[in-house]
């Protein structure tokens, strides 16, 4: 059974939600953090993260996108004392499927679980078609006229954040934080040293990019035309 990940860093609330979940029949891990989220965190094991908005070191919305990028069929519920419109459409924007504001009625936040559950495909494919081109992010390949091709994890990390975010400016700092975090020392040669992979295994030329275009000093886009 896929489980429901749940990062609450308020203790009692924690245990109150965990406790009703699991009492309606769901397997449930849960976390303070998004340091903690990521060491338990494997793409595939669950069907929908709770997410408290604003969390220690690392907001929920931020954590929605990284592990979005690594699950895109993960369905995300924000529950959080931060309920204005503005904190709602916000969170929509970043990869959310539902916002429920804090102080919540219990019935209700249990109704709308059962309804991301429900929504959640397990087979869903994660395909994207660029060009002539179907990238198929579940199995890390680019499919092409002439004869798949695999890609790097980071490589697709990097391409599906630039198709989420597809023709807008994306900051080189930004890729760097959301696709490598804090692993090591991250350098942004890195970023670039995956574009240039990308626009290989896309055909796209460097001089005349289709799809990767580069933005001189702040970072990369998607073109938006050609997905």
């Amino acid at each position: 059974m896929l489980q429901i990940l749940l990062v609450e860093d308020e203790p009692s609330l924690q245990a109150l939600m965990a406790l009703n979940l699991r009492q309606e029949g769901y397997e449930v891990v849960a976390c303070e953090s998004a340091e903690e989220t990521f060491k338990v965190y494997i793409p595939g094991k669950f069907a929908l993260a709770i997410l408290d908005v604003m969390l220690p070191g690392m907001e929920g919305f931020e954590l929605c996108e990284r592990l979005k990028l690594q699950d895109n069929d993960l369905k995300v519920l924000f529950v959080s004392a931060r309920g204005d419109t503005k904190d709602r459409v916000e969170g929509l924007k970043r990869g959310g499927d539902d916002y429920l504001p804090k102080p919540f009625d219990l019935e209700e936040f249990l109704l709308r679980v059962e309804r991301l559950m429900a929504r959640h495909v397990v087979a869903q494919q994660d395909v994207v078609t660029i060009g002539d081109y179907q990238i198929d992010f579940s199995a890390h390949s680019i499919r092409k006229p002439e004869g798949d091709e695999s890609l790097s994890k980071r490589e697709a990390m990097v391409l599906k954040l630039l198709v989420n975010k597809k023709g807008q400016t994306v900051n080189r700092n930004e890729i760097l934080e959301m696709v490598w975090g804090d692993e090591g020392a991250p350098n942004p040669r890195m970023v670039d040293n995956a574009i240039v992979s990308l626009r290989k295994l896309l055909n796209d030329e460097p001089k005349n990019p289709r799809f990767l275009q580069s933005v001189r000093g702040v970072g990369y886009r998607l073109d938006i035309k050609e997905v």
